[in-house]
């Protein structure tokens, strides 16, 4: 039988987790990352992901252009400091289908 959401509880395993990983902010070790480029999303409206990122978060839309990959594909850049950018694709054609929110795992 498998057990699932709220049936299920993980606290010994995160309490574990956390004795063995979370470490206080001055006992750290600082991150090896110096940035990330840049992340990028999916978005179905062009205009309207520039006029909520750039006039109402107040990230400057920095890049635009066709997608290399997709013909017709519009590839969008957010500043979002210190070197670091939101990068968007629209897929004009490309059934995705309606909009559900999903649950993504990880994998080792």
């Amino acid at each position: 039988m498998t057990i699932h959401g709220s049936e299920v509880d993980r606290s010994e395993e995160w309490e574990s987790l956390k004795a063995r990983y979370l470490r206080a902010m001055g006992e750290r070790r600082p991150s090896s990352a110096r940035g990330l480029h840049h992340y990028a999303l999916l978005c179905s409206d062009v205009e309207r992901t520039i006029n909520f990122y750039q006039e109402l978060l107040e990230f400057p839309l920095v890049e635009l252009f066709e997608n290399r990959d997709y013909r017709g594909s519009t590839h969008f850049f957010f500043d979002v400091g210190h070197d670091n950018y939101l990068a968007f694709f629209d897929f004009p054609g490309l059934d995705l289908g309606e909009y559900r929110e999903v649950l993504v795992g990880c994998t080792t």
